[in-house]
């Protein structure tokens, strides 16, 4: 084969000289249709067709070069071959694929997660989105501190009803917003985790919390309702809706909802807890007379 292939080589570099560069194709065919995997015959063919104007046809012999290169170990130049075959066809979605698995290979994470965001991207362009999923868990995988691509891959895995996945990226990358205090973005992500988790009380109270902090009594009102909906006996939270009644000018629903913790405090064997509800209520509406009943008067 080797004789056979020097052959078809000198030949087509004669014709080559003489400005055949037909003929010099054909001799190149024949060294592949005699090894369809000989890495000269198909990088000289596909040069030789880009040469010649026929780019689009030397994709098949390029890509066939990069993926051969690549089993042989040749992972730099079966790189340079893929990224010939993208200047050619940006839109060539294996192209990618091998680009990735290689620059994983030879340790260079950055790259093959740009080549994997890049593939994201071109697969949504062209609405091939079954491998979404795996590809954001992918450069989540090596790039733990993107908050992007976290939220990105929460979104997959809800729209897909992976929501224990989704739950749990949507958490990490609100904490990761939390720890940055990059606040807005924060109370964004963390509103649609409490979409997906409303039994959550903790994060409910933490989100009022805040939007008191904010003035937006409005915001923080709901939260705390959800809260209440979810634990109705949860003295933090009833405390927390009774102060922001009272905030809002509505000493009777204060009232009310002090009374409730009062009673939840008595079940729980808890005189003292009920005592200081009941000094709250006095606070607000100093006549009273479950509060003064309470208190022998």
């Amino acid at each position: 084969m080797a004789d056979k292939k020097a052959k078809y080589l000198e030949a087509a570099a004669r014709f080559l000289e003489k400005g055949r560069p037909e003929k010099a194709m054909q001799e190149y065919q024949h060294l592949l249709d005699e090894d369809p995997n000989d890495p000269d015959g198909l990088r000289l063919l596909g040069e030789l067709l880009v040469r010649q104007g026929q780019p689009s046809d030397a994709v098949p012999f390029l890509f066939r070069l990069g993926a051969v290169l690549a089993r042989a170990g040749a992972q730099l130049k079966s790189a340079a071959a893929f990224k010939t075959v993208l200047k050619i066809d940006p839109e060539c979605v294996d192209a990618y694929r091998y680009l990735v698995d290689i620059h994983l290979k030879l340790g260079m994470t950055a790259e093959a997660s740009e080549f994997l965001l890049a593939l994201a991207e071109l697969s949504e362009k062209l609405g091939v989105t079954k491998d979404h999923l795996a590809i954001y868990r992918k450069l989540v995988e090596l790039d733990p501190k993107n908050i992007a691509h976290r939220l990105r891959l929460a979104e997959l895995c809800s729209a897909q009803g992976q929501l224990d996945e989704a739950v749990q990226a949507f958490r990490q990358a609100a904490k990761a917003l939390q720890e940055q205090g990059r606040l807005q973005e924060y109370l964004k992500v963390a509103e649609r985790l409490l979409r997906h988790v409303p039994s959550d009380t903790g994060l409910a109270k933490e989100l009022a919390n805040i939007y008191v902090q904010m003035g937006d009594t409005r915001s923080a009102l709901q939260k705390l309702q959800l809260a209440h909906k979810h634990e109705p006996t949860d003295t933090e939270t009833l405390l927390m809706l009774a102060n922001l009644f009272a905030q809002l000018q509505q000493p009777a629903k204060a009232v009310h909802i002090l009374k409730v913790m009062a009673h939840v405090h008595m079940q729980e064997g808890s005189v003292d807890g009920a005592q200081q509800a009941y000094r709250r209520v006095l606070q607000i509406s100093p006549d009273d007379p479950d509060a003064l009943k309470f208190f022998g008067g």
